[in-house]
């Protein structure tokens, strides 16, 4: 019953939490790398309940390739680490090399993305590029406070209350798994409040999907705490219903307050056809078409052969028309990223101005487009949705 009820309530609040909803129906990689983390937790728990090197190993090499889904990954691998290191005792060498090597296969494409990256100097690029986009990371108590808005969202009282009391629970019983658990899921928060991310709340998402298992821990603890006062089965079914009711509630009436009062609470970046409280507090995307609006208008208006340079949120719904849909061959759609280091950008714009016409998807945020450098250099024409680069006069 006890495990029954960890399982049930932890994929119940997981399911219907702000973020992993979100996520599972847009085209992220957030929710699969959380996946795989959760799946690797379960073949850690396999193997330090039965001790057979088969699990050891599939559990090696799922936790690798949550690595190489994303690369907060990473930071999975160090309580993994950690783990095999503790249970040292218990593995023949054999296994160890069995695990090792499970694990390097799995994390493999993130390991030759580094290789690369290193050796064309892209890390280099990479902070440039960061530090155009989010120069100021502010106090560390402004993220913390963040954080704890966030999570608050993320899993409504209830789950954030249980969750405490499962946290607690499993530090306290010092068993490994509960430890793995614990670790991987303070690194990933720890790395999300200092992460330099822009949209920071994408930084927590893979955080979330770690606290759910604490959430179900907590769950078993309440009501093995209160069965002598209540029924099981009527305390189980309460706090069932809510961990599904609350959050559902919730995140459709944030959204709709915040447009009755005419507030953007979400601080987010503008896009064009989007309505960032409802776009970003509720779940449920089904009906929204803003991004194809866009990106139809957008590639109808370019001129024949043009460049749009756009940043990665614009450049999905454009590249998905393009290479999906079979609209405007004749154009480049360029993700504006590598360019934002130096004069790279205008650079750039200047070199493919001599044979084609260049756009920009956005102006704002200004940082994304380095606008300043652009403007110093070229007018910037408003062309239905999207903005002409032109040469300026002399």
């Amino acid at each position: 019953m006890k495990q029954l009820t960890v399982l049930s309530v932890a994929a119940l609040a997981l399911a219907v939490s702000h973020t992993w909803w979100w996520m599972s129906v847009v085209s992220e990689v957030y929710t699969f790398a959380a996946s795989l983390m959760l799946v690797a937790l379960w073949l850690w728990l396999e193997w330090i309940e039965r001790g057979d090197t088969r699990w050891l190993v599939a559990a090696s090499a799922i936790s690798g390739l949550s690595a190489s889904a994303h690369a907060a990954g990473l930071l999975f691998l160090l309580p993994v680490a950690w783990l095999l290191y503790y249970a040292r005792r218990r593995l023949d060498r054999s296994a160890l090399l069995l695990a090792s090597a499970a694990m390097l296969v799995g994390a493999g494409f993130v390991i030759a993305m580094a290789v690369e990256a290193f050796a064309r100097g892209g890390m280099m690029g990479l902070r440039d590029a960061m530090d155009a986009t989010n120069p100021g990371v502010g106090p560390w108590w402004r993220h913390v406070a963040k954080a704890g808005v966030l999570l608050l969202y993320q899993y409504p009282v209830f789950g954030t209350v249980i969750a405490g009391a499962g946290l607690i629970r499993m530090v306290r019983g010092r068993n490994p798994w509960d430890l793995l658990v614990v670790r991987s899921w303070t690194l990933l928060t720890a790395w999300a409040v200092l992460s330099r991310i822009p949209d920071v709340f994408n930084a927590y998402a893979i955080s979330y999907a770690l606290l759910a298992p604490m959430i179900g821990v907590g769950a078993a603890v309440g009501l093995q705490q209160l069965a002598a006062r209540w029924s099981a089965s009527r305390l189980a079914m309460a706090g069932i219903v809510a961990v599904v009711s609350t959050p559902i509630v919730l995140y459709a009436a944030v959204p709709a307050v915040a447009d009755y009062l005419h507030v953007d609470v979400t601080g987010a970046r503008p896009c064009p056809e989007r309505n960032n409280n409802w776009y970003f507090l509720f779940p449920p995307k089904r009906g929204d078409h803003g991004p194809r609006r866009f990106a139809e208008r957008a590639l109808d208006t370019a001129g024949p052969g043009g460049v749009i340079l756009a940043d990665y949120t614009l450049w999905r719904p454009l590249k998905f028309l393009q290479l999906v849909e079979g609209r405007r061959p004749d154009l480049v759609v360029q993700i504006v990223d590598p360019f934002l280091a130096g004069d790279a950008l205008p650079d750039f714009v200047t070199a493919t101005l001599r044979s084609r016409p260049v756009y920009v998807a956005a102006r704002e945020p200004a940082g994304y487009y380095d606008i300043q450098k652009l403007e110093a250099r070229f007018e910037i024409a408003p062309v239905g949705p999207i903005f002409e680069l032109r040469p300026r006069p002399y």
